[in-house]
């Protein structure tokens, strides 16, 4: 392919346009695509302008945003992970996927996955994982690890995830530290976004997308 420039973006910037491209309501709509492991045993709620997910001891979630996004977006939201009447600690889970794409012009829903995590190795995305042990950058196909930090979070605090994927460069930053900070030799390009939990009690809220100049 042709090479591209490496283009970055500093997380205080005024690169970003001024108004978002779009900020998630979490109204119980036809805006989202949830994905379980165990649809009995999880639960995924939409209220107060929060997606509250709880999957503990019930396998993985994922909530995607049916849009897709333009290549070059940063994006943001805000999670709290919750341990109350938990006699042991969970995963931790505050992950995500972007820039995910199946087969161009093919909708999100044509393939049906349960929401086992195996299921998403195998097509276009990039994950980034925070967890209470660690936090990773992978590309697939082939869950391919670029980039990872020991580093965890705790229940009760809020996090705020800030991806910024902009031409062949991934930067993610936790509460303004940037923790990965990769340039892809073979980028993937638009696609969709979606929340990513496993074994954790967790609320995402103020979940916005840019456009970059």
């Amino acid at each position: 392919m042709s090479e591209r420039p490496s283009r970055s973006i500093d997380f205080d910037t005024d690169r970003l346009d001024r108004d978002p491209l779009w900020s998630a309501e979490f109204a119980d709509t036809d805006e989202w695509l949830v994905e379980r492991q165990d649809p009995g045993g999880s639960d995924v709620r939409f209220e107060d302008e929060r997606l509250r997910i709880d999957c503990r001891d019930s396998g993985g979630v994922t909530v995607w945003s049916r849009r897709e996004f333009p290549e070059d977006v940063v994006f943001e939201y805000t999670a709290v992970v919750h341990e109350n009447g938990t006699n042991r600690p969970t995963s931790r889970n505050i992950n995500c996927f972007f820039r995910a794409r199946e087969e161009p012009g093919q909708p999100l829903e044509a393939t049906t996955r349960s929401g086992a995590y195996p299921e998403y190795h195998d097509w276009p995305n990039y994950i980034f994982t925070l967890t209470r042990t660690h936090t990773r950058l992978r590309r697939d196909p082939g869950f391919d690890l670029r980039s990872e930090l020991m580093v965890g979070i705790q229940p009760d605090e809020e996090y705020t995830v800030r991806v910024a994927a902009v031409g062949d460069r991934i930067q993610v930053a936790v509460n303004g530290r940037v923790l990965h900070d990769w340039t892809d030799p073979d980028p993937h390009g638009s696609g969709w976004i979606g929340m990513r939990t496993y074994d954790t009690d967790v609320t995402y809220h103020d979940w916005t997308v840019y456009g970059v100049e």
